[in-house]
């Protein structure tokens, strides 16, 4: 056969599949090794996600920073109270209030937030504003059912949503103090007892161990927490 020559008969479907299979994987493995030869190694698109007060309150300060570094890499942030899976590429990073526990990701600490109980005055009932059912796991959430013995009467899927609640109604909330502190009216922060910790971590797919882009990132994004934490990092 001379070279060049198609073959007697044709590629079957399940051929195709593993050369499409296998050229993807080649471009993978290139990524997660970070050939240093590559120039545009970090020349591409990447997505981070998180909840949307660190989204506002950490990363949006700090762009300039990770725009002059950037060298060529674009960046999109989805704010999001829902998981996203790393593993199937819905992110590449995401900035979580919890310790990764499950698959095969990859986790740093890169801050953590005091969470308190807070409003425009001294709460008079038991009545508080809290986070929807979904979130009953967290320590906020405990936190709130300690102080006031019994569940929230008010629900809201997002401590923006919470504090606005807050402002109009009177009552009470369970939130992250950093945050709270920017709306004026909610003035009254009880004291340090009332109160516990969120830890802030960084979390990507063990495939992007050695990918250079997000590294970079992961680095940008220890930046924007290190900066104005209000609780030192362990």
């Amino acid at each position: 056969m001379r070279c060049g020559a198609r073959p007697h008969g044709s590629i079957t479907a399940d051929g195709l599949a593993l050369v499409d299979v296998a050229g993807r994987f080649e471009r993978d493995l290139k990524t997660v090794l970070g050939d240093p030869s590559d120039e545009n190694a970090l020349n591409r698109h990447l997505i981070v996600s998180s909840v949307s007060f660190l989204i506002e309150d950490f990363m949006a300060k700090e762009l300039t920073r990770l725009r002059d570094g950037s060298h060529g890499l674009t960046v999109s942030f989805i704010a999001t109270n829902q998981h996203v899976s790393l593993a199937y590429g819905e992110a590449d990073i995401s900035v979580q209030m919890h310790r990764p526990t499950e698959g095969r990701l990859v986790g740093q600490k890169i801050g953590a937030l005091e969470m308190c109980v807070s409003g425009t005055r001294e709460p008079t009932t038991k009545e508080w504003i809290g986070l929807s059912e979904e979130f009953h796991w967290t320590p906020e959430m405990a936190l709130g059912h300690r102080y006031f013995g019994c569940p929230p009467c008010l629900r809201m899927n997002d401590f923006q949503s919470m504090a606005k609640a807050a402002l109009s109604t009177g009552l009470p909330m369970v939130g992250p103090k950093i945050h709270l502190q920017t709306y004026p009216g909610l003035t009254h922060f009880l004291p340090e007892d009332a109160s516990v910790e969120r830890e802030i971590w960084s979390v990507y797919h063990e495939t992007r161990r050695r990918d250079p882009a997000v590294k970079l990132v992961g680095e940008w994004l220890k930046t924007c927490f290190a900066a104005i934490n209000d609780v030192p990092l362990a």
